[in-house]
């Protein structure tokens, strides 16, 4: 690579992938009442707290006639919640049906104060038997267990409760939306409460306490269609380098993760670690992509936009100017999808021709020159593309018939077509295809019998064949798994099986394998848990999202920028929830 570029692309070293879509669901929804009788929502969270945060996990959720029956569920953790994952519900992050979120947790002497709000993230409105009338009781919280020190010494106790009521066994304390003032509330789908102090009397001896609370509301009956869902869900996902955009069915995007120059999109450059919405943006986006630094989308009406790093030109404006919110590309041209690589981007028109603007020093945007161009130029070679996959310094389109073509760098064989030498026009790529995704240096793909191909960049075994040899032509990778989806990142690649299984294989320091190590893997290896079904699979530069076959997004891996949207910054060799906005 030549050194004018090296220091400036260092920073981002790693593969985007074009945006593919997600299931409009989540997980399959739970039974819905079987009789017209008002009903309770009840849902089971386990907390623990220290001196300076709050973090809690949703254990299930129980819907039935009987408040009893309905904690007894959710105590259970069954039902409606996945078994084997738990999703952060506290401080920034998101449960299935109920979102408790804390903000400004401090100590002041021997009081650990928070402001507390529930949302409610289900399709039902809260705090009602018939939807319109409100209950007396409202939204509660019960402490069913606890606090009980597990750091230190205590004892901690709940310090300004609004009473205790008859739940279980016994009288559990509870904190109550509205305060207790006997006029109920309700709160719609996607509403949240005001905000109640809590209080913890926390000696000086105590350093972690946990909990366990329900939060306990009425909803509607039958037939007002009490079937309880989750509210919000995700219709797209993309992977940048260190961050992920997806979009909301309404045509919303969403961002998280790295900020350093804007690639999310809201207005600045503070990165954030759940999803966040472009801060004002009125654009109604109907498919994105996250690349190096930057995220480029198309609209409703097939305009395309771009913000973030323009360093090379990649935003389709002039050079050197970074964006921080959606900024339409230069050239009037209409496009069904874009894609982003490190430092330029691709798009697809009406008639399946692909257009690339940006960095061209290794052919990437495939017009025959290795000239920079600041708005889209023609791909050469003439195909009509169904879909296009970016990488980071090489692109690969798919013809309806499944043919692959691919241009721009080849120095590790990434092209496929048997020779190391950078191609700056469409180049055929021997096999049929169903799935094509283009990583850093090396592209994966699922010919038409479920076998996964790979060629290009074998050094930390990527390729998925048992070794670290390089391969400029395809090589199906090791195993007999069937594919249906194809995924690559910078080092490490995936694919989504026939039955929903997701493997992967590669480079696995930071746990982007999924496999709950760090290990290389040169064969696919199962993502854990194993109970998820995945429909569809994304990989960055170090980390790794996928959906189930309901819609419920899920990362792991690298996260020092919040990347993976659970809120925190901790790698994650496993899957975890991504929040929800």
């Amino acid at each position: 690579m030549p050194d004018a570029f090296t220091i400036r692309r260092a920073r981002y070293a790693a593969l985007p992938l074009v945006a593919a879509a997600l299931a409009a669901c989540r997980d399959m929804p739970p039974t819905g009442p079987s009789n017209s009788t008002p009903h309770y929502l009840v849902s089971a969270l386990d907390c623990t707290a220290t001196r300076e945060s709050i973090d809690c996990q949703e254990k299930g959720i129980g819907v039935s006639s009987s408040i009893q029956d309905a904690a007894a569920q959710a105590r259970a953790g069954g039902g409606h919640v996945q078994a084997g994952v738990s999703a952060q519900v506290i401080l920034g992050g998101q449960g299935y049906y109920v979102m408790l979120k804390s903000t400004n947790v401090q100590l002041v002497g021997t009081t650990l104060s928070a402001n507390v709000t529930v949302q409610n993230l289900t399709n039902q409105p809260f705090g009602t038997a018939d939807g319109s009338t409100a209950d007396a009781n409202g939204v509660r919280v019960f402490f069913f267990t606890g606090p009980t020190v597990t750091g230190g010494a205590g004892p901690v106790t709940v310090a300004n409760p609004d009473g205790t009521a008859l739940f279980l066994a016994s009288g559990e304390t509870y904190f109550q939306w509205p305060n207790g003032n006997n006029s109920g509330a309700i709160i719609p789908s996607n509403g949240t409460t005001v905000i109640r102090l809590w209080q913890f009397n926390v000696p000086s001896s105590s350093t972690t306490f946990v909990f366990s609370v329900f939060v306990a509301t009425r909803v509607p009956n039958e037939s007002v269609g009490a079937v309880i869902v989750p509210a919000h869900t995700f219709s797209m996902m993309t992977l940048g380098s260190a961050h992920t955009c997806a979009m909301r069915t309404t045509n919303v995007e969403y961002c998280w993760g790295r900020n350093s120059y804007g690639a999310l999109g809201k207005g600045d450059t503070v990165e954030t670690k759940i999803p966040l919405g472009l801060l004002g943006n009125p654009i109604k986006f109907a498919q994105v992509s996250g690349g190096g630094d930057f995220s480029c989308g198309v609209d409703t009406g097939n305009n395309p936009y771009c913000w973030g790093d323009n360093f090379s030109g990649q935003l389709g404006g002039s050079v050197g100017t970074d964006r921080l919110i959606p900024g339409l590309v230069t050239g009037g041209q209409h496009f069904s999808s874009v894609g982003a690589g490190a430092d330029y981007a691709c798009g697809l028109d009406a008639t399946g021709k692909a257009w690339c603007w940006g960095s061209n020093f290794l052919g990437q945007l495939g017009d025959g020159t290795n000239t920079d161009h600041t708005g889209p130029a023609l791909v050469s070679g003439g195909q009509a593309f169904a879909s296009l996959s970016v990488g980071a310094y090489h692109a690969c389109g798919l013809t309806a018939s499944g043919a692959a073509y691919c241009w721009g760098a080849n120095t590790d064989g990434e092209i496929g077509d048997g020779t190391t030498i950078a191609r700056t026009t469409e180049t055929a790529v021997a096999g049929t295809f169903v799935s094509l995704a283009a990583g850093t240096n090396f592209t994966c793909a699922v010919n038409s019998s479920g076998t996964m191909m790979c060629w290009g960049s074998n050094q930390s075994g990527q390729l998925g064949n048992s070794s670290t040899t390089n391969h400029p032509s395809p090589a199906a990778v090791s195993g007999s798994v069937v594919f249906s989806k194809a995924a690559a990142g910078e080092s490490h690649a995936c694919g989504v099986s026939t039955v929903g299984a997701a493997y992967c294989w590669g480079a696995n320091a930071n746990g982007q394998i999924g496999d709950g190590t760090t290990a290389q893997k040169l064969v696919p290896t199962a993502v854990t848990p194993g109970t998820l079904v995945f429909s569809q699979i994304e990989a960055g530069f170090s980390h790794t999202c996928a959906a189930t076959s309901g819609g419920s997004a899920y990362c792991w891996g690298s996260n020092e920028a919040g990347q993976l949207g659970d809120g925190t910054t901790t790698q994650r060799p496993s899957a975890v929830a991504v929040a929800l906005p």
